[in-house]
């Protein structure tokens, strides 16, 4: 998807307002597209909004439930303040 690309591309340029734009535009016609969604929850993580971050990765395991990229990130998220759930991801990362 163009949309995707151009953000990833804006996101390496450090354009991250751009690159938001992008993904949120990928994923008002295309929902469930896991590229668009992984990319928008790493790049709020890189701007330090985990909370963001960690709704994307929700979002992205109802998807993908054994997205093991996703499950791990969001125990990294998780493990800042919520250990215990954050354990269970990372189990559900290696299986």
């Amino acid at each position: 998807m163009p949309m995707v690309n151009a953000g990833f591309v804006y996101s390496l340029m450090g354009d991250y307002e751009s690159a938001e734009e992008m993904f949120n535009k990928a994923l008002s016609i295309e929902p469930d597209h896991e590229t668009a969604l992984t990319n928008i929850a790493l790049l709020y993580g890189e701007r330090g909004d985990n909370e963001m971050a960690a709704q994307y990765f929700r979002r992205l395991l109802e998807v993908s439930d054994k997205n093991a990229l996703a499950a791990y990130n969001l125990a990294v998220l998780l493990s800042q303040n919520k250990l215990g759930e954050a354990v269970e991801l990372s189990r559900k990362a290696m299986y």
